[in-house]
């Protein structure tokens, strides 16, 4: 400790009062602390003014030598450890920070002089350079060590940029994706040049221009060749499939000003093959691949189609008919495992709504069987299922036996049949719906193939009582027979099992005209000619069966304008267009149809008052 200078001396002399006050300050490094005290000596004592300061004073009693406790050495705490730097952010390098800085703490730039107290907030606006954070002197303690800390320079981020082709190759003949590191904030140095366009591929184009975009993120750009127009693929008509007679093949194209080549010898046709001019005879089993051609515009796709003509069964083979009681997905036929009817649920759900099966009661009143024509040619010491090479072209009639508890007295029977194969004019997935006769051997049928069949079956009721005067008619016995009342787009049809003496209705089976209208639409559309528009006017119906589009999935050709009347509209005819080319069969909900309200919010419409 130092005596404070203009205090009284540390020794004083012929003393008669009090002496004068002798002050010592704690050197450097040491304090006084809170407890410090000395013993009084004859009325001279030590009073602790501070941490850095005590009096001795007093009025002496006697001669009094009084001896000082020296002060505490200060003690020196470790370097703070919670303070951060946060380096700048931007160019301009003037938003570094320091984090964590207490108000106990204090900082300086390593080149600066000068310590600054902490506010207990972030530092912000420091340039890069190192930092110093030390916790400041008390009076009990001296100034930590320093935490260093670095501030950084603002490095601007890098990102890749990507570059792809599309129909075409880089001028180096790849098609690998290119690639490179741009500076963020700036604009690419390195896009490629010279892409070669694909065959068929021409008028390429960035899909956004790298040279002029600012990178601030990864990035691809994708430089894409438009490929030219191709002429539309020839059609053929009749369709491909199983005669009897020689056809008289059309080829056509849809696109205007196109010519057409085609070859019969399976190989692929070009412009140097035969040109199409009029119909081709086909008298035997032929192929006819064809393409269209038309300059400036890049060649259809090849056509192909085979007709197979066959005169059916010869004389001499025995036919046979079986019928199995189960149909399995294994036996469903090739074609009908390439159309929307694959599995047996979905054959099964067809022909129940051909015979407007839908309760569960008509269900167990219904019957799905296997039937197959088997042919020998040995006398029937072995038997192979019929092909469509020797099917009967004009079908077979068919005797069905009656199902268990049935019988030919008391039940009226209905039968639908799905094409199983295409041949004959026929398409694999059309549903035939002949008539039926009661045979003591069975039901009496007329099929244009055979697997998959379903029958259906109701009990004929009793006769009705007759009133006194029909009472006194003649005696007869009931000839019953199938009368037909045809069911048109507006009224529903039914077949009736009828007296044809008496007039006495056994039997009555309902033809709904909703049916009616959607096999009318289904038959204008694939009747229609190559790129025609269907027009069709409803007054009545607001939906499509699977049936329809269907149809339209065959002929993608073909453009489906619907007017309808709808109470959501106030009467007023809406006219909606389903545009050739539509994926028909995604329109469909999940029970198998198409509303005509759903394609008004699809495709837009317009009123016809």
């Amino acid at each position: 400790m130092t005596k404070t200078t203009g205090s009284g001396a540390a020794s004083q002399t012929g003393v008669t009062d009090a002496i004068t006050d002798v002050v010592y300050t704690a050197d450097s490094g040491y304090y006084f602390p809170t407890d410090y005290s000395v013993a009084s000596v004859n009325g001279i004592g030590v009073t602790r003014n501070s941490y850095t300061q005590i009096t001795v004073s007093g009025t002496p009693s006697a001669d009094a030598e009084i001896t000082l406790t020296a002060p505490t050495a200060k003690t020196k705490p470790a370097a703070p450890t919670t303070a951060a730097a946060v380096d700048c952010t931007t160019a301009a390098n003037n938003d570094g920070k320091l984090t964590g800085v207490t108000t106990a703490m204090e900082y300086k730039k390593s080149d600066a002089t000068d310590w600054i107290v902490g506010t207990g907030s972030d530092i912000t606006g420091l340039v890069p350079g190192t930092y110093y954070v030390r916790l400041k002197a008390t009076d009990t303690t001296t100034a930590s060590d320093n935490q260093e800390l670095t501030i950084a320079e603002y490095t601007a981020p890098t990102y890749t940029v990507t570059y792809k082709v599309v129909n075409g190759t880089w001028s180096d003949d790849s098609t690998t994706d290119k690639t490179e590191t741009v500076q963020s904030g700036s604009c690419p140095a390195s896009v490629p040049t010279g892409m070669k366009a694909a065959e068929g591929y021409t008028s390429g184009s960035w899909d956004k221009n790298p040279a002029d975009t600012t990178i601030t993120e990864a990035t691809t750009f994708t430089y894409t060749f438009t490929e030219n127009q191709k002429v539309a693929t020839p059609t053929f008509s009749p369709a491909a499939g199983t005669y009897t007679a020689a056809q008289s093949v059309e080829i056509s194209c849809t696109t205007d000003g196109a010519e057409i080549y085609y070859t019969t010898d399976g190989n692929d046709p070009s412009a140097s093959s035969t040109k199409y001019s009029s119909a081709i005879a086909v008298g035997e089993t032929t192929t006819i691949k064809a393409i269209a051609v038309k300059e400036g515009m890049t060649d259809s796709s090849v056509a192909s189609t085979t007709y197979t003509i066959s005169e059916g069964p010869e004389p001499s083979e025995e036919t046979e008919v079986r019928v199995e009681d189960h149909l399995s997905d294994d036996s469903i036929s090739d074609d009908l495992k390439n159309s929307d009817f694959n599995t047996v649920s979905r054959i099964e759900d067809a022909l129940e709504t051909a015979l407007s099966i839908t309760t569960e009661e008509e269900k167990e009143r219904s019957k799905l069987v296997d039937v197959k024509l088997m042919i020998s040619t040995d006398g029937g010491k072995h038997w192979d299922e019929a092909t469509t090479e020797n099917f009967p072209a004009g079908g077979i009639d068919v005797v069905l036996p009656y199902p268990d508890g049935t019988n030919g007295d008391e039940y009226s029977f209905s039968v639908a049949h799905m094409i199983g194969t295409s041949a004959n004019g026929k398409t694999a997935g059309e549903i035939e719906k002949p008539g039926t006769t009661n045979t003591s051997s069975g039901i009496s049928t007329h099929f244009n193939g055979l697997s998959p069949v379903m029958i259906t079956w109701t009990k004929n009721s009793s006769p009705s009582k007759k009133d006194d005067s029909k009472s006194k008619e003649k005696a007869h016995t009931h000839h019953y027979v199938w009368e037909t009342i045809e069911a048109t787009e507006d009224s529903d049809g039914e077949l009736r099992y009828k007296c044809d003496i008496c007039g006495d209705i056994q039997t009555r089976v309902p033809i709904t005209a909703y049916y009616v209208f959607n096999k009318n639409t289904t038959d204008k559309i694939r009747k229609a000619g190559q790129g025609a528009t269907v027009k069709i006017e409803t007054s009545r119906f607001i939906s499509f069966h699977k049936m329809v589009m269907d149809a339209l999935a065959e002929r993608p050709d073909v453009t489906l304008e619907i007017s309808f009347l709808d109470g959501e509209y106030k009467g007023d005819r809406v006219i909606v267009t389903i545009p050739a080319g539509t994926d028909a069969l995604s329109l469909l909900d999940e029970n198998g149809f198409v509303g005509f309200l759903y394609l008004a919010s699809k495709y837009g419409y317009t009123l016809d008052n």
